[in-house]
């Protein structure tokens, strides 16, 4: 007798034990051993039992649980190499042509706003459609089969490449400030506008943000917002912030290795990554904190509530810098302690001469 719950959309939406009790009771056998016949075996289609469901229910359930406990993503199904520097490559040079037009066109004009609103919505968009054709070009992309992971990763290598575009266009800028003294207001403004974009866009596009970094991302963007109504001739705390979105620029580099965890990196390319990362990091961060304590010591003084107002939002910052550069440090420390472990495994292997053929373990002939 055909079951009547086989394939329906009921036995989809129930559990194993649900569909075991509403399922109908198996016929008695009623036949005595004197009275059963030959079996004769048909080539009838093979149908999956329900102690089937079951178990595949249960293997669902297991590996859910197993992935969902799981401290990070099996490197072995991140993406390649391949996918993320397509990427890279197309986001670097979109954000260094859009740089360049900047540069020419648009950095001389009132036009901020503009910028920013164009801006956003050509990130925004773009982590759609990275996202639409790695799903169906990038099996390594397709293989983290969680969207929040795939965000994270995109929001990354986007931000990565956004940065990298604009570092040319940041050093002449602090170039021009710190050696000329020449502070022009609507081309600071349209920078400052083109680092907080990424930082804005992936505020919505990110669900899984460490706490540290969704605060510095909104305070980035409150001083954004200081910052095209600021008067740039004049000695002010807003300078400040635009030197630190500067040194910020050239960090690149750690956004591309928080992406590369979820990337099938060799280990010595992931050591490589790190201790760039944070000797980049590091450097970016001492100049540009000295820089701070001595413009702000020299215009507590004069301003001394703007200096306190600005050190309270900037301390966020500081401290998201910190834990980065914390996490950076100890990822170099494992990374080299686990490359040091490999390289002594492989040494006593290599140590360790090959058994004669003929042998036995114990040393006694065959």
């Amino acid at each position: 007798m055909s079951n009547p719950l086989e394939g329906s959309i009921l036995r989809k939406s129930c559990s194993g034990t649900q569909l075991n009790e509403m399922a109908p009771p198996a016929p008695l056998n009623t036949t005595t051993p004197s009275e059963s016949k030959p079996e004769v075996v048909k080539n009838t289609p093979t149908v999956k039992s329900d102690d089937d469901d079951d178990r595949a229910i249960s293997s669902v359930k297991q590996n859910t649980r197993a992935f969902l406990s799981s401290t990070g993503l099996d490197m072995g199904a991140g993406m390649s190499y391949l996918a993320s520097f397509t990427i890279l490559a197309i986001t670097t040079t979109v954000f260094g042509l859009a740089s360049l037009f900047l540069e020419t066109y648009v950095l001389n004009a009132n036009a901020a706003i503009v910028v920013f609103v164009v801006g956003s919505y050509v990130v925004w968009s773009s982590y759609h459609s990275f996202h639409f054709y790695l799903m169906k070009c990038s099996k390594s992309y397709a293989s983290i089969d969680d969207q929040p992971k795939q965000f994270y990763v995109l929001s990354n290598l986007i931000k990565s490449a956004v940065l990298l575009s604009y570092s040319p266009l940041a050093a002449v800028l602090l170039y021009e400030t710190m050696v000329h003294d020449t502070w022009d207001s609507n081309r600071i403004r349209i920078m400052g506008t083109l680092y907080c974009i990424p930082d804005f866009v992936s505020l919505f596009m990110v669900s899984r943000m460490a706490t540290t970094t969704m605060v510095h991302h909104i305070v980035v963007c409150v001083f954004n917002a200081f910052s095209l109504y600021n008067d740039y001739d004049q000695i002010n705390v807003i300078r400040a912030i635009m030197v630190y979105a500067v040194w910020s620029t050239f960090a690149y580099m750690v956004n591309l290795l928080l992406a590369s965890r979820f990337v099938d990196t060799s280990p010595t390319m992931s050591m490589v990554l790190s201790a760039l990362a944070l000797i980049i990091y590091g450097l970016c961060c001492l100049f540009n904190w000295s820089w701070q304590v001595w413009f702000l010591s020299g215009l507590f003084q004069e301003k001394p509530f703007q200096v306190i107002g600005y050190v309270a939002l900037m301390g966020m910052l500081v401290w998201d810098d910190i834990v980065l550069m914390k996490w950076l440090f100890k990822n170099v420390v494992k990374k080299a302690k686990g490359m040091a472990d490999d390289a002594a495994e492989n040494a006593q292997k290599a140590s360790q001469p090959d058994q004669p053929l003929g042998k036995r373990m114990d040393g006694k002939e065959e």
